[in-house]
């Protein structure tokens, strides 16, 4: 008897559990193609902006401000480090003894220049679509500000959801651009990276020649496959709502079985993340020129911040245009390695993967670690300056303005701009 009540409760719990499996698919899939409606009034919508409003909150705290000072640290230390190795083993030239040509290090700021202005363009674009204003101040800085916390902070997307909505953009337009932004970055890398990639296999993927640079090519391969792995998920969930059902319980399930996580609670963030991507490309699709004007935008400020490099080895070497591809290649294997370690600005392995891939090419003319600092000076500590500028600018004037401006211009409960209120006071 007691066997029989054996055999009949495990055959109830395999068909309790079949039908709470099921129930989650059906609960998911309900989710997925539930409409959604482009107001501040969304709960999804609601539930990010309250999201982002902690994080902003949680970034003033004591502890977020030290961590965010440690990850700036982090990278000035592994600076020093490679500079005392480096000085150990008299690879460094002294500033005084190497010829630089100013010409070359003035095309790479120029580039730099280009992203910034291009960078404001897209996000420019991006208000204008899901707004319908035009105001470029605000894309401005959200540009600006955007660069600032990718290189502070491990995830930037919910300081850029709040400022667009602290500036007067709805809930559900400031997901769209930012998570358009996110998921068209993704995108180009893994295009732009793939063409480099396998366009220089040789160097690419054979190119090790130590232990050294094997470490980083497998630490760069590692990282490019993830954001791969990333982005096809991504549009399997966008575009094919059976296979990316399945996709995501099949998989998030037995993960967090295998690291005890709480699965409810992961569950309930696919889910609004989920919504939010197909919202977000279902937003769009509808314009599929704005989709190719991005995607542009961004592959043109790869191949630019790509180039800025190539100019700082022309500035001490002389002019190789016969290094243009090689270069390019060891720059998305530096940008690939970073990613396979999720600290904000790659810190400390962009410039160990600089210095190892690198080394190569600045054989005898000591001038690497140089090159090193101009380069990280251009991509990381420019960015990080032009961002507190941006945020001085609101501490002393910005925020005044805006409180002017919302007591004028702005219903105060619901926030919404009256007809004849100025588009450009940012």
């Amino acid at each position: 008897m007691e066997n029989e009540r054996e055999k009949k409760n495990i055959i109830k719990n395999k068909q309790r559990a079949k039908r709470t499996y099921v129930a989650e698919i059906l609960n998911l899939k309900l989710f997925i193609t539930k409409p959604i409606v482009a107001s501040d009034e969304n709960k999804e919508e609601q539930e990010e902006l309250k999201q982002a409003a902690s994080t902003v909150a949680s970034q003033k705290s004591k502890k977020k401000k030290l961590l965010s000072l440690s990850f700036f640290l982090i990278n000035i230390i592994v600076i020093a480090v490679i500079l005392v190795i480096q000085l150990s083993g008299n690879t460094v030239a002294p500033p005084g003894k190497i010829d630089v040509n100013g010409w070359f290090l003035l095309a790479a700021v120029g580039c730099f220049l280009c992203m910034v202005v291009m960078d404001a363009v897209r996000d420019i674009s991006l208000v204008k679509k899901v707004s319908g204003k035009m105001r470029p101040a605000l894309g401005y800085k959200l540009s600006t500000m955007g660069r600032y916390y990718d290189n502070i902070t491990p995830v930037s997307q919910p300081f850029q959801i709040y400022y667009l909505n602290k500036y007067g953009v709805s809930g559900g337009a400031s997901i769209t651009v930012v998570m358009a932004k996110y998921i068209f970055s993704q995108l180009t890398f893994v295009v732009m990276a793939s063409i480099f990639l396998f366009g220089n296999a040789q160097l690419s993927l054979a190119g090790a020649n130590s232990a050294g640079t094997a470490i980083i090519y497998t630490f760069a391969w590692v990282g490019y496959g993830i954001t791969a792995v990333l982005v096809l998920v991504v549009g399997l969930i966008c575009l094919n709502k059976k296979i990316g059902v399945g996709l995501v319980v099949g998989v998030l399930k037995p993960f967090c079985k295998l690291f005890r996580l709480d699965y409810k609670k992961y569950l309930f963030k696919i889910l609004r993340i989920t919504a939010t991507w197909q919202k977000t490309m279902r937003e769009f699709a509808k314009s599929p020129m704005v989709w190719i004007l991005t995607f542009l935008n961004a592959s043109a400020q790869s191949v630019l911040s790509w180039f800025i490099p190539f100019f700082v080895y022309c500035a001490f070497v002389g002019w190789a245009p016969d290094q243009i591809f090689e270069i390019m290649t060891l720059v998305v294997m530096t940008g690939a390695a970073s990613r396979s370690i999720p600290l904000p600005g790659g810190a400390g392995m962009n410039e160990i993967s600089f210095t190892v891939l690198f080394a190569s090419l600045f054989a005898g003319s000591g001038a690497a670690f140089w090159s090193l600092i101009i380069w990280r000076i251009i991509l990381y500590y420019a960015p990080i300056a032009h961002g507190f500028a941006v945020m001085g600018y609101d501490y002393f004037i910005g925020n005044k303005r805006l409180s002017k401006y919302k007591e004028k211009w702005m219903h105060q409960h619901n926030f919404i701009r009256r007809k004849n209120a100025p588009r450009d006071l940012d």
